[in-house]
C-alpha cells in the first residue's frame, strides 16, 4: 500500500515543477552523465553503439580480469561445484577448496574473484582463508590486511561452526602478522577444539614459544573433550615437529612416544591415523627406527581392518606416499594394489574419494598413465548414483586431483562427467 501512494507524491511533485525546473534537472543529468562516461562535449558525434560500448567498459573497469583455459582443471571444477549449489554448505566447503588450490598455486586473483561470490557464511571464510595463506607468504603479507578486514566484518553475521572456523583463521593470519594482542582477542572467544587446532598450527609454524611434553599435556587437560584424540595427537605432533626444526631431537623424541601411546590406547580409526604422521616426522628427525617402528604398526592396524572400511584404501594411499618419499617403491606398489582390491567392496559413494587417493600415488610411481584407469573408474561411479549432487561433487574431486598432479582432465574422464545440460565456458 505504501509503494502506490509514494508514486502517486512523486508524480504530483514533479508536476508542480515548471518547465524551466524541469529542463534544468535534465540538463543537470545529461552533464553528469558525460562526466562519468568521459563522453565528447558534443553528445551528437557518439553514436548510441559507442556510448553503449562506453558504458559497459566502465562498469567493468573494477572486474577482477581471469585469463583462464576451459581445460584449465580448477577453472572446471568451479562450473561442476554449479552442481551443488542446492546446498549452499556442501557447495561452500567444495568451493573453498577451490579457491585455496588456486591460491598455493599463487593465483590469488582467482581466489579473490570466488570469495567475494560465495552465499552466506562461505564469503567470509573464504575471505578468512586467504588472508592466512597471504599472510604465511613472505613478500605478500601486506596484501592480507583486506581480506581480514573483510572476514572479521563477517564474523559479526554468522554464529557456530561456520563463526569458529573462521575466527580461528583470522587468529592464526593475525599471528602471522605479529599481532599478537589482537589474535588473542579472538582466541578467547574460540571453544576447546578450535583453540586446540589453533594451537597445533601456531606450533607448526613456530609463531609460538617450543614447550615441554609435560607443559603440552596440562594444556590438553584444560582443552580436553570427549572424541578429539586426534586432535590432541596432532598437537603433540606439531610441538615435536617444532623441537626438530629447532635441532632438539632429544626435546622431539618423547612426544613422538607418547604420541604412539595413545595411537594403540585410544582405539581405531582416527587416533592411528597419527601413526603415519608420526612415522614421517620422526624420519625427518632423524629416528629411522621409530620412523620404521611406526610405519608398520600402522600397516599392521590396517591389515585388520575389514575391507569394507571406506578408510582403508585412503589410508594405505597414505601410507604408500610416504613409502614414495622413502624410495621404497616395490613396497609402495604392493600397498597400492591392496588398496584397490578393497574398491569393489565400499559403498558407491565412498569409491570416488578412495580410488581418487589411489591415483594419486600411481601417479607419482609410474606416471599419469597408470592412474587414468582409476580416473575413469571414479567418474562412472560419480555417474552410477541417482543423485546429482554426487555427480559434481566427484566431478569436483576429479579436477582437484588434476590439479595437484599437475595434468589436465582427459577427454575421456569429461565425457563420462559432463551431462547434456552442463557446458564448461571459457
Amino acid at each position: 500500500m505504501d509503494f502506490p501512494f509514494a508514486i502517486s507524491d512523486r508524480q504530483n511533485q514533479v508536476g508542480r515543477e515548471d518547465s524551466s525546473q524541469v529542463q534544468m534537472r535534465l540538463s543537470s543529468l545529461l552533464i553528469a552523465a558525460m562526466m562519468m562516461t568521459s563522453a565528447p562535449a558534443v553528445w551528437g558525434q557518439e553514436s548510441s553503439d559507442d556510448l553503449v560500448a562506453r558504458l559497459v567498459q566502465e562498469s567493468q573497469k573494477h572486474a577482477i580480469p581471469r585469463n583462464l583455459s576451459p581445460t584449465d582443471p580448477l577453472f572446471q571444477a568451479e562450473s561442476y561445484a554449479a552442481g551443488l549449489a542446492a546446498d549452499v554448505s556442501e557447495f561452500n566447503v567444495w568451493m573453498i577448496e577451490i579457491i585455496k588450490a588456486y591460491a598455493h598455486r599463487g593465483d590469488f586473483n582467482s581466489a579473490a574473484y570466488l570469495a567475494k561470490r560465495l552465499p552466506g557464511s562461505g564469503n567470509g571464510l573464504a575471505h578468512a582463508e586467504i588472508a592466512a595463506l597471504l599472510a604465511a607468504s613472505p613478500g605478500r603479507q601486506s596484501e592480507a590486511e583486506s581480506y581480514l578486514k573483510v572476514a572479521r566484518k563477517e564474523l559479526n553475521q554468522v554464529s557456530g561452526l561456520p563463526a569458529e572456523l573462521m575466527r580461528a583463521r583470522c587468529a592464526l593470519a593475525l599471528y602471522y602478522l605479529g599481532r599478537e594482542s589482537e589474535a588473542m582477542s579472538l582466541e578467547a572467544e574460540l571453544g576447546k577444539l578450535e583453540l586446540l587446532s589453533l594451537n597445533t598450527r601456531l606450533h607448526e609454524a613456530n609463531l609460538l614459544p617450543a614447550i615441554s611434553l609435560l607443559d603440552a599435556k596440562r594444556l590438553l587437560v584444560t582443552l580436553t573433550e570427549q572424541g578429539n584424540d586426534e586432535r590432541q595427537a596432532r598437537f603433540l605432533l606439531a610441538c615435536a615437529q617444532q623441537h626438530f626444526k629447532k635441532g632438539s631431537p632429544e626435546l622431539a623424541k618423547p612426544f613422538l612416544e607418547e604420541i604412539g601411546t595413545m595411537a594403540m590406547e585410544r582405539g581405531l580409526p582416527t587416533a592411528q591415523r597419527v601413526l603415519l604422521d608420526l612415522a614421517r616426522t620422526a624420519h625427518a628427525g632423524g629416528q629411522a627406527l621409530l620412523a620404521n617402528k611406526s610405519m608398520n604398526l600402522f600397516l599392521k592396524c590396517c591389515e585388520g581392518y575389514s575391507d569394507n572400511a571406506e578408510w582403508k584404501a585412503p589410508f594405505l594411499a597414505a601410507a604408500a606416499e610416504i613409502l614414495i618419499e622413502w624410495k621404497r617403491l616395490d613396497e609402495a606398489r604392493a600397498w597400492l594394489k591392496a588398496a584397490e582390491a578393497t574398491i569393489p567392496k565400499i559403498f558407491v559413494m565412498d569409491a570416488p574419494a578412495a580410488m581418487l587417493a589411489i591415483a594419486r600415488q600411481r601417479a607419482k610411481l609410474d606416471g599419469p598413465d597408470s592412474a587414468e584407469p582409476l580416473l575413469l573408474a571414479s567418474a562412472r561411479a560419480g555417474r552410477s548414483h541417482s543423485h546429482p549432487r554426487f555427480l559434481a561433487e566427484t566431478a569436483v574431486r576429479i579436477c582437484l586431483h588434476a590439479e595437484a598432479v599437475s595434468t589436465p582432465v582427459s577427454a575421456e574422464v569429461t565425457g563420462i562427467l559432463n551431462p547434456a545440460d552442463v557446458e564448461v565456458k571459457p
